[in-house]
Parts: structure tokens; sequence; C-alpha cells
């Protein structure tokens, strides 16, 4: 099957185009880019790989060592300056999320906390990420229908002048449902990235046309209505087509209706009072069909409620596992069973260090980020939880198993009287380490009781090691002075300068468009991958980077922790480093692929078995 999509993919192929929306095309295949075929929008070089000196030696099947690093002293590391701002409103993005009560209801069901979801999607294939966000409504019932009155999801494409544009209708995307998560995938191998958006309710699969439209193809055989928060497209059979997971949340007779009191205040219950809603998994066939079979594949684990959800490999033996971060109880950590036929997972969170906090606690877990954090070579954890309970870095380590490292790295105290909601990895400045930055708000306004409702967002400087330190405001730019109800966080190079920036969606006020405008500490590349003989999108594929002394790693995961879904590159800061001497690629079939010699301050496409890579763009300056 995927041969044939190669073949249907070869650009220059005419499609149909929707009204107000160009041609498009998808990525080149390996003939198309050994025949030096153009590429791209942003007037970047058909086979820039060529003129640059890029070579490409080859595939082998041995795996890639994992370079450890040493710690490093950080207490003579001085405070940098970050700049973060808000250009939302500047560049025409203008989406408020409703979440079915106006912000001076008197009372609030527990439902109305969640917040809605926002994924990234490069739709059109233009290499300018474009922005989808669910959207809420007034409140009827799960099973509510639409109704032209009634606010809808919006898709927002990424204009080449820099401004957003709103092309909801032109899209076909319609009216769905009480939306919560997004997540972005390729479902059907086609090379235009499709849309699953979580509802309470039933989902909605929305698949790419290829000309700027998309088909609502309704809820998936055996989607039974729950209440889903966070959803994920990833392959997580081998087969080389993506699959589906749900996170759903609470269900029971009165969940959706039930006020309970604080006082004389009526306030959202708290979800010990309701049954747990269980996950559900739908396989799919490969023709554009699914099965539910979360039984049968060991997923329908008892009492999780869970709120967000990353696809990852963590061992890279090219299976990937799921970490569901479940709320007031213990998480899951679904492993894949090498014994026997078909698809089965076993829950071992417990056993691998990932189900409680090092105290032995469960917590309210929201949001997860995903890096290696520490530069050790195995990727770590971390995890929001409510307020009075610290978030968690979960370490990960040669054995497998995950350690809370949370005081270690200095994260503990900064985010105790918090609740952290989205929550996101990024090197903010280049400088080689991973930062980190959490969207918090609480889930309901208890001012009265001295609470915030409103809380501000923080920014965590790595200064290498393992080691954090909590940028203060006024050094973290003007996003970070301002206190809102913080929910989904994305991220995303939206304006193309090769600084990662990130999207938040929240309660009671417009979506932000966080860039970055931090002055670099140095030279960046990102990556962006397509699979061949795996599926196109090649979630789990594990990349590693050589450049000087140093030695970096990153994976292409999916579903990305809360309600959100990231731009599919992989974004490395090199620092002084203009050039990276060696990238190598694990595909996720086992494959194992490397490219020497690639300019810094470009994003490069890297094809499954394609001998040398392609330039999407130089960042723009």
């Amino acid at each position: 099957m995927l041969d044939r999509v190669q073949r249907r993919l070869k650009p220059g192929t005419p499609l149909s185009a929707a009204p107000e929306l160009p041609e498009l095309r998808a990525e080149p295949s390996e003939a198309d880019l050994a025949a030096d075929a153009g590429m791209g929008s942003h007037g970047a070089a058909a086979s820039p790989a060529q003129e640059a000196g890029v070579s490409g030696t080859g595939v082998s099947s041995s795996p890639t060592p994992v370079a450890r690093r040493t710690d490093v002293d950080a207490s003579r590391t001085p405070p940098r300056q970050f700049v973060f701002r808000d250009d939302a409103r500047r560049v025409g993005l203008d989406f408020v999320y409703f979440n079915g009560s106006p912000p001076d209801a008197q009372r609030h069901l527990l439902f109305e906390f969640t917040g809605g979801g926002v994924g990234v999607v490069d739709f059109d294939r233009d290499s300018r990420p474009d922005l989808y966000f669910a959207q809420g409504r007034p409140w009827s019932g799960p099973a509510m229908r639409a109704s032209a009155e009634q606010p809808t999801d919006r898709l927002f494409r990424n204009r080449p002048e820099g401004r957003f544009e709103d092309v909801t209708a032109a899209s076909g995307i319609g009216r769905g449902g009480f939306g919560q998560g997004v997540a972005v995938g390729d479902f059907d191998n086609d090379g235009f990235p499709d849309i699953y958006v979580a509802n309470i309710g039933t989902n909605r699969l929305l698949q790419n046309n290829g000309d700027g439209t998309f088909t609502d193809r309704g809820p998936l055989a055996g989607d039974r209505g729950r209440w889903t928060t966070s959803c994920a497209i990833a392959d997580l059979n081998g087969d080389g087509s993506p699959d589906i997971y749900d996170v759903n949340y609470l269900e029971g007779p009165d969940v959706f209706e039930r006020v309970c009191y604080n006082g004389p205040h009526a306030r959202t219950c708290p979800p010990r009072f309701f049954d747990a809603a269980q996950d559900q998994l739908y396989l799919s066939g490969g023709d554009g069909t699914f099965r539910e079979v979360s039984d049968e594949a060991g997923v329908a684990a008892a009492g999780g409620k869970g709120l967000g959800v990353l696809v990852f490999d963590s061992d890279r033996d090219g299976w990937p596992e799921l970490f569901v971060a479940n709320d007031q109880v213990p998480n899951f950590y679904f492993v894949r069973q090498a014994d026997g036929d078909g698809l089965r997972f076993s829950e071992q969170a417990f056993a691998r260090g990932l189900a409680v906090d090092g105290a032995g606690r469960p917590n309210a877990c929201m949001g997860v980020a995903f890096a290696d954090a520490d530069g050790d070579g195995w990727f770590d954890l971390f995890v929001t939880n409510f307020s009075h309970e610290a978030n968690v870095l979960y370490r990960g380590t040669a054995a497998g198993v995950f350690e809370d490292a949370t005081d270690a790295a200095g994260l503990a105290d900064p985010g105790f009287r918090w609740l952290g909601f989205g929550t996101r990895f990024l090197d903010a400045d280049r400088d080689g380490d991973a930062d980190l930055v959490v969207l918090n708000g609480h889930v309901d306004d208890f001012g009265f009781q001295g609470t915030p409702f409103a809380m501000p967002p923080q920014l965590f400087e790595n200064l290498g090691g393992g080691r954090f330190r909590e940028v203060a405001p006024q050094r973290a730019g003007p996003f970070f002075e301002e206190a809102r109800v913080g929910r989904a966080l994305a991220r995303v190079d939206w304006n193309g300068d090769g600084r990662c920036d990130l999207v938040g969606t929240y309660l009671h006020a417009p979506a932000a468009l966080i860039s970055n405008a931090t002055r670099p500490a140095g030279h960046a590349i990102a990556l962006r991958l397509v699979g061949r003989h795996c599926a196109r999108d090649a979630i789990g594929a594990t990349i590693t980077i050589r450049y000087g002394e140093h030695v970096r790693h990153d994976q292409l995961v999916a579903g990305d922790g809360y309600m959100a879904s990231n731009e599919r590159v992989v974004s490395f800061g090199l620092g002084a480093e203009q050039r990276v001497d060696r990238v190598t690629v694990r595909w996720p079939c086992g494959r194992v692929q490397h490219w020497d010699d690639l300019p810094g301050d470009h994003l490069w496409l890297l094809i499954e078995s394609a001998a040398r890579p392609a330039c999407l763009r130089k960042f723009a300056r």
C-alpha cells in the first residue's frame, strides 16, 4: 500500500483546489529528490544538500549508541534574558474557547473545567504550520446536535505574509461536538495530515482531502460516546497504518449535571465522586477502517481517569509505549508484549516507576512533556499536577524504569502553589538544553478562599546536568507577566525563524500565540521525518545528532500530553556550532540511517531510505 501511496504523492500531481485555497502538494519521494525536484514554498533550492556538501551515508541495521552526559556546575550560570510575547491579536488569531457557561456563572459543572485543545497541522503542506482549535458550546447533554447558532471548531491557515486566516468555512470541517483534545496524524498515509477531535460524546475523524478541504468521517466503529479528553494517532502494531487511542475521563448518571458546594458556594465536583471511563483503542485496518480492540489489546484497565497521553518508544525496541496521565488515581503505562500474535499491552506503571510520585502518592495529573532533559541519552517525562502537589519529573534510566527526580532538578517548590495543565520542553535560547514551560490555572474560582482562578505561566531555564531554575517573569518576557486560566499547550515554530514558539488555550480568554523573540545563544537545526517502510508519521523514530563535542537525542512522539498536538518537527539548539557532523535516525521498523555534515539554521526533510536530505527552508531572520 505504501508503494502506491508514494506513487500517488509525486509532486506536481494536480489536485482540485478548494475555494479560496491554493493547490496543495505533499513531500517529495526519494526519486524526486534524486532528480533535484523543486521543494517547498519558501524559496529553498531543490537540493541544497549537494550545494552545502551534505552527504547521506546510507542505511544500517545496528542500533545507535547512546552517549551519556556529565553533570555540569550550574551555580555560576548567570540568569538569561528571555523574550516571549503573545502575538495572537497582531497576526489575526482570534479564538476563544466556550466551556458551556459564561465566566460569571454562579455554578460550575465538572466538564466545564477542562477547556479545549489545539493541534498544529500543516494541512496545505506549504511548510507553514496551521492551527486547529476544538470548541465547546452551550450545554444540552452529550448527544446534543450542532446548529448554525453555536460556536464551532476553527481552522487557521498560516499565510506567507505572517498572518493567520480563518479558513473554517472553506475547509468544510463543519460543526463538531463539545470539543476537548486534538490529535494530528496521517491515518491514511497519503501525505496530508488528518485531524482527530476528542469530544464529550462521539469523537470525529476529519480526513484531509489534499485540496484544502476535509471530509468528516464521523465517529469510529465502536465509539461508545464517552467523555474523551485527550487522544493520539500512532502506529501501535507496526503494520504501517496509524491507529487511534482515546483517553477517557469520567462517567456516571449525573457526571454532567451534579453540583457540589463549598459552604454556600456552588463549585465543581471532585472527580472522586464519579466512576472512571475506560480508554479505547482503535486498530486501523489499513483501508481507512478501524476496529475497537481495547479489551483484546489489554488497555481496558480499570480505574483510570485520564487527562493526558503520550505515545513514545522508551526502550527503543521499535514498539511504542503508552503513558496515560490519570486524575487522582495511579497513572497507566502500557508496554507492548512481544509474545504471541496480534497487539497486546501490559500495564506496568508501578513496575516502571510512573504510577505515582516518589513518595508513593497518586497525583491529579494533567499535562505531559517529553525530552532528554538531563542530556544522559534517556528520555524523561515531566507531568503537571494539582495545586499543593509538586509537578513531577520522571527521569528515564538505562534499566527501563523511571525515577522521581523532581527535587534534584529544582522543580518541586516553584510549582507547588500552582495548578499545572499544558506543559512543553523546548530549547528557548538554542543553547542545546531543553527548557520548560508550564501553563497554570485552577479548575474553579476559589477566590473566596484566597486561591486564584487565573495563574501565571512559568518558564524554567535548563542549567545543564538535569538542573532547572525558574525564570522571573520580568526576565521571561511579557507573556509570563499575565495570569490566565491556562489549559492546552502545543509547540510550533509558526514564523519559521528557528526559535521554538508555543500556542496555548485558556478558559475565559483568547488563545495565545506565544512567540519566542529571545536573542539566540547560537544556531539550531530542525528535522522533519517521513517514513516509507514504517508509517509516514514515523512516531517513535529516535534522532541522535552529533556536533562538535556534543551528542543530543530526541524522538518523534504522539499524544503530546494534555489535549494538544505539537508540530511534527524535531528541533535542536546547537549553541555556537553552525553544522551538525552527523544525524542518525532509528526508524520505528528498526532501520538505522545516517546523514553527515548538515548546515544549521535550516529545516531539513529526511525520508526513510532516501540517501540525500532536502531543505524545506532556511530560517527567517
